[in-house]
């Protein structure tokens, strides 16, 4: 909650750059653009308020536990089916990504939608539920509206492809190194995260 701030200034700023890059394409002014956080921070300050920084707080946090448990749910599903019948054996690297992938994929089907609704409000002065009538009303359809840049979000599911990756090869290492049932001390579970 702290940090969160910085996700819609960097939204903002992102979305700025990109419609004066059109806006120059098309003439010869260059129109001004915030090159700073510190820039930005007071710009939004002074022209909406601090409450602007928390704009779409409450549906990212719904995201957020919703992405969250998603994944380690779709995660923890499918590691245990692929281990069903030998639970003491560790997933190879192409388990573990095939794993990792779909648990990702699925979190990224299943949550989208609500990624998209708190980016709307993060870049707009609607409300969450003037966003949500706005992809309702789109005309592509209201169930496609919500879906406008899954591919690359499914893409990005590499991320945690790799970290679990070296997640799981960290723990098989360590298992091997302490010859032990998971009995980890603290200093281990800080490396692993």
């Amino acid at each position: 909650v702290t940090t969160y701030p910085l996700i819609p200034l960097t939204t903002r700023q992102q979305t700025r750059l990109r419609a004066a890059a059109a806006e120059a394409g098309s003439s010869n002014d260059k129109p001004r653009i915030s090159a700073s956080l510190l820039k930005e921070v007071r710009l939004v300050l002074r022209d909406e308020g601090w409450l602007r920084l928390f704009a779409g707080i409450r549906p990212a946090l719904v995201a957020t536990a919703s992405s969250q448990g998603v994944y380690y749910f779709c995660y923890s599903l499918f590691r245990s089916i692929l281990l069903r019948k030998d639970r003491s054996r560790a997933l190879s690297i192409a388990e573990t990504t095939a794993v990792s992938s779909a648990a990702g994929w699925t979190n990224v089907l299943l949550n989208h939608p609500l990624w998209l609704v708190v980016t709307r409000m993060q870049v707009t002065k609607k409300s969450l539920r003037a966003v949500i009538r706005e992809l309702l009303a789109a005309p592509d359809g209201s169930r496609r509206a919500f879906y406008r840049g899954v591919a690359p979000a499914l893409i990005m599911v590499i991320n945690p492809v790799v970290q679990f990756v070296f997640y799981e090869r960290f723990v098989t290492v360590l298992l091997r190194i302490r010859k032990s049932k998971r009995n980890f001390r603290a200093s281990d579970l800080f490396l692993m995260g």
